[in-house]
């Protein structure tokens, strides 16, 4: 596999959109009417940021662990990348917790404490419920999706390596829980337990470490394309708009809006300069709902107040990238960081 083509590439800029995007549409949902502008821009913005980030970490993740299968080496690199991010995220989501709700530090704070910073993140503190939109940062449940995505990946590998023919029947069996979940009563403790799994979505993820199993295949038929996967991915939408069923919602916003999001990796060589080799991403991400709920919180609302998430959270995502972030990627080993997917 020819590295020096995977690394130009436009990944960091496709993850800042996608952040942008679940930013956005979380924001609008709670604090703009559907007569405000900000509503239709979000109509706009009709797309799945998180499938974006399951996509691209089925990619990068793979190609980081193909570079070195260490597993101490691997584990490590995963923790710095996203829990030292986490944990000082979760301690400013406690004091914003006990400056505007009755929090009480008993036996339900730990519990929900130890679920945050191990690898339950989707757990509901009840305390959060009286506070903004009923939950102090619901964004977080895709962390504990990705980190069970991390502790897979070397089994699929093995799998992948020594009984390659299985590995798409789990594709199709996650397809399956997808299809169940999409329509299953969510007030069932099983189905509210099947829809933070990685069950549904591991096929996904397993899109992303595909396209990077086989990218020598596929880079041929993704290099410089956008532009005919924008106008499929198009008219796919407005087939999907009519003629609305899951099968039709796999098709067109899973697979062939998999291939637009790898095609605008590497079609625009260059695109992400800008941001050199910075990535906001995570920042923006998890720190979003905090002004959400603030600002629901305090009874206040409107386009204006959107733009104000945006800056609040590109502000938390700056700091979090220089003082946290980075200087823990330093100190991954082997790292991608020091290369041109340093971000991995």
């Amino acid at each position: 596999m020819n590295n020096n083509i995977i690394v130009n590439n436009n990944f960091n800029l496709l993850r800042l959109i996608a952040a942008f995007q679940v930013m956005f549409v979380h924001a609008n949902d709670y604090l703009v009417n559907k007569s405000d502008l900000s509503w239709y821009v979000t109509k706009i913005l009709n797309f799945s940021g998180v499938t974006v980030f399951f996509l691209i970490s089925g990619f990068l993740i793979s190609m980081s662990y193909a570079k070195n299968q260490n597993l101490k080496t691997y584990i490590k690199n995963r923790i710095l990348r996203i829990y030292p991010g986490l944990y000082v995220n979760i301690f400013i989501g406690i004091v914003i917790l006990y400056v505007f709700v009755d929090l009480n530090f008993d036996f339900n704070f730990f519990k929900w404490l130890l679920t945050q910073i191990s690898f339950l993140q989707f757990y509901n503190l009840e305390a959060s419920r009286a506070f903004g939109t009923g939950e102090i940062n619901a964004p977080l449940w895709t962390i504990s999706i990705e980190l069970v995505f991390y502790a897979v990946l070397p089994i699929i590998f093995l799998i992948d390596k020594k009984i390659k023919r299985i590995l798409p029947c789990i594709f199709l069996i996650s397809i399956i829980f997808f299809i169940y979940n999409s329509s299953s009563d969510r007030n069932l403790f099983i189905n509210k337990l099947i829809n933070v799994s990685l069950v549904p979505y591991l096929f996904v993820f397993l899109i992303g470490f595909y396209f990077y199993s086989y990218f020598d295949f596929f880079h041929k038929y993704l290099k410089d394309k956008f532009f005919i996967y924008f106008a499929t991915y198009i008219i796919g939408r407005i087939c999907y708009y009519y003629f609305n069923n899951i099968f039709l919602d796999i098709l067109v916003n899973y697979f062939i809006f998999s291939f637009l999001v790898f095609s605008f990796a590497f079609s625009f060589k260059g695109l992400d300069n800008f941001l050199r080799g910075n990535d906001f991403t995570y920042g923006i991400y998890i720190y979003h709902m905090f002004f959400v709920n603030i600002f629901v919180q305090i009874g206040v609302g409107g386009s204006i107040y959107v733009v104000y998430v945006a800056i609040l959270s590109m502000c938390c995502a700056i700091i979090s990238w220089f003082f946290v972030e980075k200087p823990c990627l330093n100190l991954k080993s082997k790292s991608l960081y020091r290369s041109r997917m340093k971000n991995a």
